[in-house]
């Protein structure tokens, strides 16, 4: 027994499942033989006599038949298949008629073809006169054609209209648009939209006009009639349609519609003989079904006739009796038996399948049992293991044994296990050795997330959170805590002449100093970039810290040593104190930053206090860049144009694009309140494009309506002329709205002359084009004279400054004759800004080729309202000139000699 399941355990669970499908298959081919060979049949041959009964026969007479004639009967007549054929072929050709789009023409075709066997077969069994039944066939199927035909022509109809149609609304559609985006006159509009609603209707009532089928009269007659209404719309507008959308499109919006009107004409023509041809085909059917069945019955009459049987030539004579026959001798007749032996080999037979599957069953029975348990048992221990291996024991293995399979799992999940094991000492050996370099690592990222890398300060956030417990502390203690906001001053110089590896020794060195500085009064931290913040403690107020910030700003006007070099660095300070200026954190860097800001304004190297002054003042820059970002996308910048009268001839000769910004609720702000903001956010650029584009516009629309003789001056800022795009980006203006160059005069100011001999050259360029250059602001700075060689320009604008005091100093009077005297000999043209009394206006009547601006003459005007001020203007200066008791010296007048303008107090 213990050899039996040794060998059975070394079976595998192939072999075993192998052992019972061999046992099943002996099963039935035993079965088979038996069954094939176990009954026999026995055949049993015997013979015996048989008594025959005697027969006794009557004599027959016979009698001549009559002749075999074919009978009509044996044709079968089948009018039904010819109907239904007929039906078939009048449902097609409906159905292609009614849809010719559908197609169909296989399905005629098949109809046709059916109705002609039918036919023929039908003409062969009634034996009638065939030719008025084909002539008739014909006839119907000519008629169905021609049926068709008319429908495929409609459909065809159908298409050219809606092409004619669709070519219509196409045109309309364009006439639409080039109004809209083109034409500004309200009757061309209102004509297309006219013609486009009568179009709609002819659009709606053409809905139910498709190739399947047609509509009613009703329909085209009302189809018929929007046509009428459209091409009567088209006439009564064809003046204004002409003037704004051309002769060409007019002719063939009226060609368009007059073949719409005519294919629906012959639509209606269509629709009128559609129907009666179609009730004739009709007709046409059922009286050749009616003649069909005529003809077949008349067949049937025919053939019952012919079917009856003819009268008897001979009677059959009565049988007689006759004597009986002899008797005939007795047949022998063989007979078989057939038997089936079954009594005792059946039953053996049955004996023997029955232990034979008995066998079977145990066998497999034993196989299934020994493989159950061979795998059942094995997997039990094996899970058992590997929970034990789960929970943690690596020394738990799986004993070998059982079958091939499971025996080599076994090893392998024994190979598995070491490999863990080993694993597992490996990985608690990593994972000190991880636990270790993570502790290093978290340290150094601690102080990396708490200092400056470069500098090794404290950074933003450890100045925080070291901060807001110095406050706490004062807060505890009454003591002040004073928070310094440092910036190098032109650090960025340094950057860009040395490079930044030098400028990173220059900030080592700077934090080194300020860590010398400030010693135990409190600590340094570097926030980004060259700004640095020191915290310090004070019990003494205000003055302590004061005194603590200059000694920050005299600590560096001695030298810092960077790589064997002197490096004089100085340095800006802010300061805000706590708790007079602020009480948190960020209130206290913000503030010290707005001082700092102030420190750079008054000269640099020097020390600011904070004041609520400077907080405002940059939270009102802040409001105001922001609002000017709006104010782009919005819409709410505008331009006023204020006229510059000719004291000669009285007239406009030029008017100045003066910028404002529109607020929401109407209110209006200066550019002196914004500019410099505008220019520091960068967004001068978007808004000095603005008032170039808007102020050529509004130069184009006077020029070519009622000013010809428009010239706008625009502010052009150095940052534009720097660009090398200027001059082109001006050209494409003027080729856009078809201005000539001299209706453009650019105003610049002298701090041109610092952006270098690049923007000089641009100016050149331009006057070149015709362009007139003029210089603002004349008088005010250190280097006009020079302005006045070096810029190619046409015409001076003396300052404002100097005209406001023109009738209260004989200064301001001597310097302003004496700049038009030298303008005047260098040929350029002088216009006196800023007139606004009639003092002034007096002082200036004796230089006729001066040009006057402001407010006395003229207040900025929209661009709608000055065309109207043209006229007004000449008027209302010669009443000026009348109440100061004056007269203008005309162009021919002599003008007063040199020595008088340049001396005159």
């Amino acid at each position: 027994m213990g050899t039996w399941s040794a060998w059975a355990a070394r079976l595998t669970i192939s072999q075993r499942l192998g052992m019972a499908f061999a046992a099943v298959a002996v099963l039935a081919i035993a079965a088979n033989l038996i069954a094939e060979h176990g009954p026999q049949i026995i055949q049993t041959t015997t013979t015996q006599p048989l008594v025959a009964t005697p027969i006794r026969r009557a004599p027959v007479q016979l009698q001549p038949a009559a002749p075999l004639v074919p009978s009509p009967a044996a044709r079968v007549l089948r009018e039904d298949l010819t109907i239904e054929a007929l039906q078939q072929y009048e449902r097609a050709v409906a159905r292609r008629a009614a849809a010719p789009e559908s197609g169909g023409a296989d399905t005629i075709q098949g109809a046709v073809q059916r109705l002609h066997a039918a036919s023929e077969a039908l003409q062969k069994g009634i034996a009638t006169d065939e030719r008025s039944l084909r002539q008739r066939l014909a006839a119907l199927i000519s008629e169905g054609s021609e049926l068709i035909r008319l429908a495929d022509a409609r459909s065809a109809l159908v298409s050219t209209y809606w092409t004619h149609f669709e070519r219509l609304d196409s045109q309309m559609k364009a006439a639409l648009d080039n109004n809209w985006k083109i034409f500004g006159r309200v009757i061309e509009r209102q004509s297309s939209i006219m013609l486009s609603h009568a179009l709609d209707d002819i659009r709606r009532r053409s809905s139910e006009l498709t190739t399947n089928g047609g509509p009613d009269r009703d329909t085209l007659d009302g189809l018929a009639a929007s046509q009428a209404q459209f091409a009567a719309a088209l006439d009564r507008n064809s003046g204004n349609l002409e003037r704004s959308q051309g002769a060409a499109w007019l002719a063939d919006m009226h060609k368009t519609v007059v073949l719409a009107q005519q294919d629906v004409m012959q639509l209606t023509g269509f629709e009128a003989n559609a129907g009666p041809t179609l009730a004739s085909f009709q007709a046409h059917v059922e009286e050749f079904a009616a003649a069909i069945r005529a003809a077949a019955a008349l067949a049937r009459t025919r053939m019952a006739r012919l079917e009856e049987p003819p009268p008897a030539r001979y009677a059959q004579s009565a049988p007689a009796m006759a004597p009986p026959a002899a008797p005939e001798p007795a047949p022998v007749v063989i007979q078989t038996v057939e038997r089936t032996a079954t009594a005792p080999a059946e039953r053996r037979t049955r004996v023997m399948i029955g232990a034979l599957s008995a066998a079977v069953l145990a066998l497999v029975f034993l196989i299934s049992l020994a493989t159950v348990r061979s795998i059942v048992r094995p997997i039990r221990t094996f899970m058992a293991v590997t929970a034990r291996l789960a929970a943690g024991d690596l020394q738990a293995r799986f004993s070998r044994g059982g079958t091939r399979e499971l025996d080599a799992l076994s090893v392998a999940f024994n190979h598995m296990a070491e490999r863990l094991a080993a694993a597992h000492e490996a990985t608690q050996e990593h994972k000190a050795h991880l636990e270790l370099r993570v502790d290093e690592r978290t340290r150094q990222l601690q102080h990396l997330a708490e200092h400056d890398p470069l500098t090794g300060l404290p950074n933003r956030r450890q100045l925080l959170s070291r901060l807001e417990s110095s406050l706490s502390q004062a807060h505890d203690g009454h003591w002040q805590v004073g928070v310094f906001f440092l910036d190098l001053d032109n650090f960025k110089t340094i950057n860009d002449s040395m490079g930044h590896a030098f400028g990173d020794q220059v900030l080592r060195q700077v934090a080194q100093r300020l860590v010398e500085v400030t010693g135990e009064l409190g600590f340094a931290a570097r926030l980004g970039g060259d700004e640095f913040t020191i915290i310090c403690h004070s019990r003494a107020g205000l003055e302590q810290l004061s005194s603590i910030g200059e000694a920050l700003v005299v600590a560096f006007q001695r030298p810092l040593l960077v790589e064997g070099r002197e490096l004089l660095v100085s340095v800006s300070v802010g300061v805000s104190v706590y708790p007079d200026h602020e009480s948190s954190p960020d209130a206290l860097l913000r503030a010290a930053d707005a001082a700092l800001f102030q420190a750079k304004n008054l000269g640099r190297s020097r020390l600011s206090v904070f004041s609520r002054e400077l907080l405002e003042n940059a939270a009102t820059k802040f409001r105001i860049e922001q609002g000017l970002r709006r104010a782009v996308d919005r819409g709410e910048l505008e331009l006023l144009f204020q006229p510059e009268v000719s004291l000669d001839s009285m007239e406009v000769r030029l008017v100045e694009a003066l910028l404002r910004w529109r607020l929401p609720d109407g209110r209006h702000i200066s550019p002196t309140e914004f500019l410099a903001v505008a220019e520091e956010s960068g967004l001068i650029t978007t808004i000095n494009e603005w008032v170039l584009r808007s102020a050529i516009e509004a130069a184009a629309h006077w020029y070519h309506g009622a000013w010809p003789e428009a010239r706008v001056a625009v502010n052009v800022t150095a940052r534009q002329l720097l660009d090398t795009q200027f001059g082109e980006r001006l050209c494409e203006l003027l080729a856009q709205y078809r201005l000539p160059a001299r209706c453009v005069e650019i105003e610049l100011t002298e701090t041109v002359l610092q952006t270098g001999p690049r923007t000089i050259e641009t100016l050149r360029q331009l006057r070149e084009l015709n362009v007139s250059v003029a210089l603002d602001d004349f008088g005010t700075g250190y280097s006009s004279l020079a302005s006045l060689e070096l810029l190619p320009l046409t015409r001076v604008k003396l300052d404002r400054s100097l005209i406001a005091s023109l009738d209260s100093s004989s200064r301001s009077l001597a310097i302003a004759r004496a700049i038009i005297g030298l303008c005047t000999s260098l040929d350029l043209e002088v216009t006196a800004e800023g007139i606004e009394r009639s003092q002034q206006l007096a002082l200036l009547v004796d230089y006729p080729a001066l040009t006057l601006q402001g407010y006395l003459i003229s207040q900025p005007l929209h661009s709608e309202a000055l065309p109207a001020a043209l006229a007004r203007i000449p008027q209302h200066l010669q009443c000026l000139l009348l109440e100061t008791g004056t007269e203008p010296v005309r162009a021919a007048a002599q003008e007063p000699p040199a020595a008088a303008v340049g001396g005159e107090s």
